[in-house]
């Protein structure tokens, strides 16, 4: 009788050790499950504000290309007049030559 009880016991440990086993597998797997969607929730957010921030700096970029346009543009008028062979008689169109950018 003492071996069968033994035995017994002894299936009933191994069985739940075996549940313990898989119980702790589940909630490794639910816990990693978990990390992953707070990442991607925080890749989402890093994304976004890369985005954000990459259209400012387009932004940005577009005015400071259109101000050096408008930089030039008056720099070279301003050349054609120095390099004028007539006199200079209207001093406010310089003025408004260097200060056009």
């Amino acid at each position: 009788m003492g071996k069968n009880k033994t035995g017994k016991y002894l299936k009933y440990a191994i069985g739940e050790i075996v549940l313990v086993v898989i119980g702790i597998l589940i909630a490794l797997s639910i816990n990693k499950y978990n990390q992953d969607k707070i990442i991607k929730k925080k890749e989402q957010v890093y994304l976004v504000q890369l985005k954000k921030e990459f259209i400012d700096k387009k932004n940005t970029l577009s005015k400071m290309i259109e101000r050096n346009k408008n930089n030039y543009t008056a720099a070279k008028e301003l050349v054609e007049i120095l390099n004028s062979k007539t006199p200079i008689t209207d001093e406010k169109l310089i003025k408004k030559e260097i200060t056009k950018g």
